[in-house]
């Protein structure tokens, strides 16, 4: 069965769902995030529910909120008795499907691909890269039963092509190829599976046996060009794998947020008439190293450059990218890195006693983007409703050093405030080492999911860090 929503983006002024079911078929029902009403009736054949909500008005949406059915008034239904016979249902029906089926052309590449590494972790990352790089992603239809039979996998094979579903297939298939025990798992991406075994998922990904009912999952769908086999943007999240015995419903860990770190280690030069020159390295982990290699693998290759002037130019308008270099980004064994040169001429404001004033350049948030700061779209009011749904969780890490002439002492930094919630912390530090100018900043998002209690939190952390690329450092001389 399937989720009913009695909330919307237009007022309801009666809305009612009537369903009537074989008297041998009782159903599974819960109401989540609100109240309906309802009533069941029978006869000798059959049973009718019926459910209604009244004078509902339109939803007041907020930016990088919950999914609907995390946040608005819905009603779950199943038909079947648990999780376990849901499981068996979707191993079956694929199973009878053939979709799992290969050929000599699939083993062939299988046994290919395999060839150079040794053990089975490096054998299935290798196939993982393989079909997340090569089978595109493009819906094709086969008309009935479309929406939870995979296609088979020879089919993606020869196609070159398919939606999550079939890219999870295509994945299933070489692993079996392969000699593994492996199945096709339901999973929702971007929203809570309820406890009651009905159709809530949107999203189909790959379960390895690696033991005595253990499991590791795989999801090429979510891992293009990265060096995560299950991406950090699904933890944590529900799923069910479909196997013979049948299994309950799961959800995969958090990830911690110093798995996604983002590191920008910024060193440079400034003069007496303040001129900047510097470096920037940039690294990042997990899901936030994805989204840094994504950036390059996916853009033209004249776009790179540009991207990169983009970034440069947030430090000032006049700022300019001299030089840059990356690692190789198709080489998924070794850690992404960017390296960006850049100089910024008047960089510093000087007055008349040469005292120098400016904003730390690593603070200017110069990776300000939607995937990596999705963030900062939704801490712009003072409160919430409704949970933030985030990406992933992040700690961004800022580790700069400027060297300025001898003489200089620092007269003024920006007022620093940590903070540290259950959501989200902030800490600050300016000083002088030497003759450096020495800033560290380190900001933390601790959960991918926020709930709105808890925005207080990731407002206040957000607003420190807006707070030191706003503010003026002063050396004095």
């Amino acid at each position: 069965m399937f989720v009913v929503m009695f909330e919307g983006d237009h007022p309801i002024v009666k809305k009612t769902y009537t369903i009537v079911l074989p008297k041998d078929k009782p159903i599974r029902a819960e109401v989540f995030h609100g109240e309906v009403g309802s009533r069941m009736e029978f006869d000798d054949s059959s049973l009718t529910y019926t459910y209604w909500k009244e004078n509902v008005p339109a939803v007041k949406r907020e930016p990088r909120m919950v999914e609907d059915t995390d946040a608005f008034t819905k009603l779950v239904l199943a038909t079947v008795q648990d999780w376990p016979e849901k499981s068996r249902w979707f191993f079956q029906v694929n199973e009878d499907a053939g979709a799992f089926e290969w050929n000599e052309a699939i083993k062939a590449k299988v046994d290919e691909i395999i060839r150079p590494h040794k053990t089975d972790e490096e054998k299935r990352f290798a196939l993982l890269a393989w079909v997340a790089s090569q089978i595109r992603y493009s819906g094709i239809s086969m008309g009935k039963g479309e929406g939870y039979t995979l296609h088979p996998g020879i089919m993606t094979f020869d196609d070159r092509a398919g939606v999550c579903k079939d890219i999870a297939g295509m994945l299933i298939t070489m692993f079996r190829a392969a000699g593994w025990n492996t199945y096709a798992a339901m999973t929702m991406a971007g929203a809570k599976v309820e406890d009651i075994p009905a159709d809530q998922f949107n999203h189909c990904v790959v379960a390895v046996e690696t033991g005595e009912g253990e499991y590791t999952l795989y999801d090429p769908t979510w891992c293009p060009f990265s060096r995560e086999i299950w991406s950090s943007a699904e933890k944590p999240q529900n799923y069910v794998i479909g196997t013979p015995e049948g299994e309950v419903l799961m959800e995969t860990p958090p990830a911690p947020p110093e798995d996604n770190f983002v590191k920008v280690v910024s060193r440079g030069t400034l003069d007496a008439a303040g001129n900047l020159k510097g470096t920037l390295t940039i690294t990042g982990g997990a899901y936030s190293e994805t989204n840094l290699r994504w950036g390059v693998v996916f853009s033209r290759s004249n776009a790179v450059r540009s991207t990169f002037e983009q970034w440069i130019a947030r430090i000032a308008p006049n700022a300019r990218l001299t030089s840059y270099e990356t690692t190789d980004v198709l080489d998924l064994g070794t850690p992404f890195r960017m390296t960006l040169d850049y100089e910024a001429p008047g960089y510093a404001m000087v007055d008349g006693d040469g005292n120098l004033y400016l904003t730390p350049p690593a603070s200017r948030n110069i990776l300000s983007n939607r995937r990596l700061t999705d963030y900062s779209t939704a801490v712009n009011s003072e409160e919430r409703a409704y949970g933030i749904f985030l990406r992933a969780s992040r700690d961004f890490q800022f580790d700069e050093s400027i060297a300025v002439p001898s003489g200089y002492s620092l007269e003024h930094a920006p007022e620093v405030k940590a903070v540290d919630g259950d959501s989200a912390s902030f800490e600050a530090s300016v000083k002088m080492a030497g003759n450096s100018l020495v800033t560290r900043q380190r900001f933390v998002i601790k959960k991918k999911v926020i709930p709105a209690e808890e925005y207080a939190g990731l407002k206040a952390a957000a607003d420190g860090l807006e707070a030191m690329s706003e503010g003026t450092v002063v050396l004095a001389r």
